[in-house]
């Protein structure tokens, strides 16, 4: 049985409520546990990261999400996009080995360290592939069962940055294995 489209609202705005409280509760937690320099560095890097592979979408995303949601049994753009997206993610990780085969991550990241860019890497690409899997969700009808899970997920999130942060182990570095194994 498909949901009604007011149960699909109230749910995409139960989570967009979720979201809006737990980003207030966090607002002071995070800056405070990552300090002002690792704050901006992860700001910095997954701004400058998730820009460029937005560039290089070309809204094609969202194309894909309007013609899903047009012809859902359509496993011929489905195949299609799989294999698009497959490509735009070497693309751009080819994009960033040239950066530093030619030295221009000294230019770009200015002292930030290898393991930071290649965590934001991941979580850029992660998050990519979560909207990308959202709109495939939304386009067969499956928004109720998304977004319930959605929630639960931001809930087990803000614990365990609360957590972390109590401990005193949220840096740079957990914050991004947070975020990346969450996605």
């Amino acid at each position: 049985m498909k949901d009604s489209l007011a149960k699909k609202y109230l749910y995409k705005l139960s989570t967009n409520t979720t979201n809006l409280l737990i980003n207030l509760l966090t607002a002071g937690i995070i800056p405070r546990a990552l300090g002002v320099k690792d704050y901006g560095i992860f700001n910095y890097v997954t701004t400058i990261l998730s820009q460029t592979f937005m560039f290089l979408d070309l809204r094609s995303s969202t194309y894909f999400y309007v013609k899903l949601s047009q012809k859902n049994n359509d496993n011929n753009l489905f195949n299609f996009y799989l294999i698009y997206a497959f490509t735009l993610n070497i693309i751009f990780c080819f994009l960033l080995f040239l950066t530093y085969l030619f030295s221009f991550n000294e230019l770009i990241f200015i002292d930030v360290k290898i393991s930071i860019i290649i965590l934001g890497v991941f979580y850029t690409l992660l998050s990519w592939f979560l909207e990308l899997c959202i709109k495939i969700f939304d386009a067969n009808g499956a928004t109720v069962f998304l977004e319930k899970y959605r929630i639960i997920n931001k809930i087990i999130v803000v614990i365990f940055i609360v957590g972390f942060y109590y401990l005193s182990i949220l840096h740079i570095l957990t914050y991004f294995y947070i975020q990346i194994f969450f996605i």
